[in-house]
């Protein structure tokens, strides 16, 4: 079934990422005889914490990562939403709250890889149209800092202290109904799906799953078996983990949802 999460409200792009999920480059279509795509590691990076007391100067002014203080706070720019945030060939997706103070960091790949949180904004002093954002995750009273510009395509790209360069794209506009299927799940709904559509028996087939972070977070899905000396392929899926939509080897529209009696 399909992993729904409520938004805790909210939240920033402050991708603060020190966490992300893992990826891999995409795969293209192959023949029937191949290897499996690499499997994507199921464990939550850990949100590492900073001790220093300051770090580089980030692209909107703030000099000061590890517990910086918002001394101008206004209302936050950022709609509220889903949206996913790509840095370095990584991702993970945000939700941000319609009460602008709080928000939500889901690692795409395990079930339970939420990580909620709060932040506070300002305009920046240094440079116009940035924003300084003071981002605290869970229950911890230091705060990550960090700047943001809300680009004229809506788009966010954002600046932190280890991760300047992220992109953020809103990809939703509902925060408290936001939901995305995770590996496990979609390998099971991808052997449904195929054994479903071609009445094959799918007891001796394995699923792998591969994401395409630069391709807006799309998912490969490759159905095989193991031949002992060999994996063969029955088909490839690439599918959107939040809609379950998708396409296979042919080009052919696909919807691995499960379906409901």
């Amino acid at each position: 079934m399909k992993k729904r999460f409520t938004a805790i409200t909210a939240i920033l792009l402050a991708a603060l990422l020190t966490a992300s999920c893992s990826a891999g480059d995409g795969a293209d279509p192959a023949p029937a005889e191949t290897t499996p795509v690499a499997e994507v590691a199921t464990e939550a990076t850990t949100e590492e914490e900073t001790t220093a007391d300051t770090a580089e100067e980030a692209t909107g002014g703030f000099d000061k990562f590890y517990n910086p203080v918002i001394t101008n706070p206004v209302e936050s720019p950022i709609p509220a939403g889903a949206w996913l945030d790509y840095c370095a060939g990584e991702y993970d997706y945000y939700t941000f709250s319609s009460d602008g103070v709080s928000g939500v960091k889901y690692n795409p790949n395990i079930a339970d890889g939420a990580l909620g949180f709060t932040y506070e904004v300002e305009p920046s002093e240094s440079n116009d149209g940035w924003y300084n954002i003071v981002v605290y995750w869970g229950d911890n009273e230091n705060g990550h800092g960090g700047s943001f510009l809300i680009e004229d395509d809506g788009s966010i790209t954002l600046s932190m202290s280890e991760a300047a360069g992220e992109k953020l794209t809103q990809i939703s506009d509902d925060p408290d109904n936001f939901s995305f299927y995770t590996d496990d799940e979609l390998c099971e709904n991808a052997l449904a799906y195929y054994g479903k559509t071609t009445g094959e028996d799918t007891s001796g087939l394995t699923a792998a799953v591969e994401t395409i972070p630069e391709d807006g977070g799309l998912s490969t899905i490759q159905i095989y078996s193991d031949e002992g000396d060999h994996n063969s392929t029955a088909e490839w899926y690439v599918v959107d983990r939040v809609t379950g939509l998708g396409t296979n080897l042919l080009g052919e529209e696909i919807d691995i949802n499960p379906v409901r009696d």
